[in-house]
């Protein structure tokens, strides 16, 4: 399942801002094995 392009900007932008804000989650969200497709598809699958 794919987001579009805005929807996936728009997630990319809350999680910076959330890992601005937040140490734990910056530590997890910067893991290099994570990706925002992968995330999107989870939202996505979730809803």
């Amino acid at each position: 399942m794919k987001g579009t392009d805005h929807f996936k900007r728009t997630i990319q932008m809350y999680l910076e801002q959330r890992a601005e804000e937040d140490t734990l989650f910056a530590k997890k969200y910067r893991n290099p094995a994570k990706n925002i497709d992968e995330c999107v598809t989870h939202i996505l699958n979730y809803v």
